[in-house]
């Protein structure tokens, strides 16, 4: 009888199944490309729900642009954000992602676009890191 008043108590605390329990997490975008001066990303991620969305860094001091439906509905979320300074990207963040996530979660990012300070077209390599 013990046992099953300990059992009831810790579900109803919340410490049965811990494992399971959606957990919050920043993920960190990243490029090895120094001189961004604009860019377009997709992020995608297999066992989450984003909630927010964060500056990157010195060269991007405002948090990108989206579209808020995107981030409420979960789907593939486009982040867009312009270097207006003309600052070097020597931290390579371009922006944070927070998102809630359930175990084995896998977040991805996609270049759409991208141009250097000067305006030119440029490819950067686009990672996405959990810190």
């Amino acid at each position: 009888m013990r046992f099953a008043r300990l059992t009831i108590l810790a579900v109803l605390c919340g410490h049965a199944g811990a494992d399971d329990s959606p957990t919050f997490a920043a993920y960190h975008i990243l490029t090895s490309e120094e001189n961004v001066g604009a860019y377009q990303i997709s992020l995608e991620c297999s066992n989450a729900q984003f909630v927010g969305v964060e500056s990157g860094g010195q060269s991007f001091p405002e948090a990108p642009y989206y579209d808020p439906e995107t981030l409420a509905k979960n789907e593939v979320l486009t982040l867009a954000a312009i270097n207006k300074e003309g600052i070097p990207n020597s931290d390579h963040l371009l922006a944070v992602v927070h998102v809630m996530e359930q175990a084995n979660n896998h977040c991805s990012a996609k270049l759409q676009a991208a141009a250097n300070i000067t305006g030119e077209r440029i490819t950067a390599p686009i990672t996405v890191v959990q810190p």
